[in-house]
């Protein structure tokens, strides 16, 4: 193995990093055979937090279609040693829950107050994959991602959240929203990654009821701004590019990462090695937060430590079928998915795959062509509870999967036997 590695050093960084992917895949199988302490174990550093040059390689081995201006943005940005994004500061990653009584003091005039922030980055890094899965919750649920003017409206809105898919927890706080430090020592209202992937409560849930698009328009309304053609959004999807050419999609669960080939919906982003998802969550962050902080790479590792190891609660996500399949008509649709689905779908990578075809797919295909991020192709979801995850494609334009199939994805209406079949299977994964 020492001998491997050693080698890969003398290729290209995207070859190299796709090499390491497979060797940490089969040092993490060796691993995962072990019941001692060594299969718990995580070491305290990797390249990604080592060296801008390291992470260099890891954004060139990702962005496979460097032409793309949102590829050309990060190219010309991330990674240098000296200059571009490298240089700016860290920013405090202490926040709180933004509280029910926070919401009625913005709403009565009286303003925001710091109050008692927690300090999440670590004094000394895990050194378990435990601790790191740990770390990494707490900076999907507490961290704030980007603050915005229509955040802050939000919080001061309480009477409105009912409309807008926002439900306060049972203790009081408002899920995904926090108060953190801003520039100039003042508090601010931030948004972490939970506020949209934690919907029904699931920490990695993506949120069906919530509105983004009409809490923005209403925000822009008030301020004189029209901003309607966003009502059309609809509960549950958004657009997060910045090209001014419609591209919404369905907010996604954030289940199978551990065996994604490509992030967005158009695969922009090639999955490489580990450490990609926390250039991407990096990169992500400095853009909301505009370019004038970065957050602790620590932390960013944590978060994909964390998201990778990410399994839904079946027990209370996934319904149960009515009437409840036999164990035949499972075993009829396991062969049905392996004869139909098996070749995009791989069951060794969590129902998951590589890139399709836009034109191939009876889809709409504008997310798969926008300039900023279209790659002319589809990435393949993964399967990981399928049946809890409606409505389906890209878009959320398919209300369930008996409409899926009976729409002739991916390759023609099978026979209503067939799709029964097929459907029990699907229930199972």
């Amino acid at each position: 193995m020492a001998l491997l590695l050693l080698r890969t050093q003398l290729v290209h960084p995207a070859s190299r990093y796709r090499l390491l992917a497979a060797l940490t895949l089969l040092l993490a199988a060796s691993l995962g055979a072990c019941d001692g302490p060594l299969a718990a174990a995580e070491p305290a550093t990797t390249p990604y937090l080592e060296s801008a040059t390291e992470r260099r390689a890891l954004l060139e081995a990702a962005l496979w279609q460097p032409e793309l201006p949102y590829s050309r943005e990060l190219l010309d940005s991330y990674g240098f040693s000296d200059l571009g994004w490298e240089l700016l500061p860290e920013q405090t990653s202490a926040s709180r829950p933004l509280t029910v009584t926070d919401a009625k003091r913005l709403e009565a005039g009286l303003g925001l107050t710091l109050g008692e922030l927690t300090e999440h980055a670590p004094v000394e890094l895990p050194t378990s994959r435990a601790g790191w899965r740990a770390l990494g919750e707490t900076v999907f649920t507490q961290l704030p991602l980007r603050e915005d003017g229509y955040l802050t409206w939000l919080a001061s809105r309480p009477s409105r959240w009912p409309d807008l898919g926002v439900t306060p927890n049972a203790d009081g706080t408002v899920r995904g929203l926090v108060v953190f430090q801003a520039r100039n020592s003042r508090p601010a209202v931030g948004v972490t990654c939970v506020f949209c992937h934690g919907g029904d409560g699931i920490v990695g849930r993506g949120d069906r009821e919530l509105d983004v698009g009409a809490i923005r328009a209403e925000h822009a309304a008030e301020g004189g701004r029209d901003m309607s053609e966003l009502l059309s959004w609809g509960p549950g999807r958004a657009d997060v590019t910045d090209d001014g050419v419609p591209s919404v999609t369905a907010i996604p669960d954030m289940w199978g990462l551990g065996h994604a080939q490509y992030l967005n919906h158009s695969g922009a982003i090639a999955v490489s090695a580990p450490g990609t998802l926390a250039v991407r969550f990096e990169t992500q962050y400095i853009k909301g937060h505009r370019m004038r902080s970065r957050p602790a790479r620590q932390l960013m590792w944590a978060m994909e430590r964390f998201l990778t190891g990410l399994q839904p609660p079946r027990e209370s996500l996934t319904p149960t079928p009515s009437p409840t399949p036999t164990s035949d008509a499972i075993r009829a649709g396991r062969q049905q998915f392996n004869a139909t689905c098996a070749g995009c779908h791989a069951p060794d990578a969590g129902f998951s795959g590589g890139l399709v075809a836009a034109d191939t797919l009876a889809v709409d295909p504008a997310v798969a062509t926008t300039p900023e991020r279209g790659t002319g192709s589809y990435k393949v979801p993964s399967l990981i509870a399928v049946s809890a995850n409606a409505p389906y494609f890209h878009d959320g334009s398919m209300p369930s999967l008996e409409a899926l199939l009976e729409s002739g994805h991916p390759f023609g209406v099978l026979d209503t036997q067939a799709r029964q079949h097929l459907l029990a299977y699907l229930h199972t994964l």
